[in-house]
């Protein structure tokens, strides 16, 4: 058997330059920004902060991928503007602001991209979101939602979304944004879901397409599931997809492949607090692979 560890190669924004973990670096994948109404009379909006900590101006270029639509890479990007060293600047209600043609009832993901204007010095930067519910604008209910770049899951890996819970007082959505990569258009994305209870035992397993770089978000009801006291969340790449690669490692940002983002969001429905995680990355499936005679599947 070859060992391949997974987690000694930097994970890469399949459109972008490589990036690992939530550090100071050019590009950055916020996987759900949001100007939506939800249920019980909330009202989601993002604000989006970002930081040059470059001693020199940066270019940032920002694009909003809709959900449940086929986004093209964006080619120019949607929007571009230049921080100056060490500024930092909020967008408020971000798609409201910058992209108003996206409509007062949507989300999707977020792509930042940053171009240091000095020659030979990387852009640096760094950056995080809110979303909260905005319904009495006086008293904001609200949920981080970092750079992703950290939680791209690919390969046979799987993303792992603790904490999930269904009942008369919380309720739970799980989103999944498809990254994925491949000759011409960005392709679509099946992915497989596994809903498990508080023993482990599955409760639900489906599987879901996910359109090109595009977003999905479910609410555990539209899963099949309405009552779960404690549980988790499984996403994982479906076997049967054509971009499915089990050994495949991460390398090449153009370099084509599934990948995606997967989250969860739990609401207090008594408040409208929110409450957002990142999957958690499981490599362990594909940390063995086997190498057949003359050959490393995994390269």
């Amino acid at each position: 058997m070859h060992i391949k560890i997974a987690l000694t190669v930097g994970a890469t924004l399949a459109f972008a330059a490589a990036s690992f973990s939530q550090h100071v670096v050019p590009n950055h994948i916020l996987p759900v920004v949001a100007k939506a109404k939800g249920q019980l009379g909330t009202d989601w909006v993002s604000d989006v902060s970002v930081s040059n900590v470059s001693s020199s101006p940066v270019t940032v270029q920002i694009s909003f991928f809709p959900e449940k639509t086929d986004n093209p890479f964006p080619s120019p990007f949607m929007y571009q503007t230049v921080l100056g060293p060490d500024e930092t600047r909020v967008f408020a209600d971000v798609i409201g602001t910058l992209f108003p043609t996206a409509g007062d009832n949507i989300k999707g993901g977020l792509l930042i991209m940053g171009q240091s204007n000095q020659p030979g010095q990387a852009a640096g930067l760094a950056v995080t979101s809110r979303t909260y519910n905005n319904a009495d604008p006086n008293r904001t209910y609200g949920q981080t939602v970092p750079s992703a770049n950290y939680a791209m899951v690919w390969g046979a890996g799987k993303a792992v979304l603790p904490g999930v819970r269904q009942d008369s007082r919380f309720r739970s959505n799980v989103g999944v944004a498809n990254l994925s990569m491949g000759p011409g258009a960005p392709p679509r994305l099946r992915v497989k879901l596994r809903i498990l209870g508080p023993t482990g035992s599955p409760i639900r397993e489906l599987t879901r397409e996910i359109k090109g770089l595009s977003l999905e978000q479910w609410s555990l009801t539209e899963l099949g599931v309405t009552s779960l006291a404690a549980g988790r969340v499984e996403v994982s790449i479906d076997p049967t997809d054509t971009l499915y690669q089990p050994c495949q490692v991460r390398t090449d940002p153009g370099q084509p492949g599934a990948l995606f983002i997967a989250y969860s969001s739990k609401v207090d429905n008594a408040t409208g607090d929110g409450e957002f995680g990142l999957g958690l990355v499981d490599w362990s499936a594909y940390a063995t692979c086997p190498e057949p005679p003359g050959g490393d599947p995994c390269r």
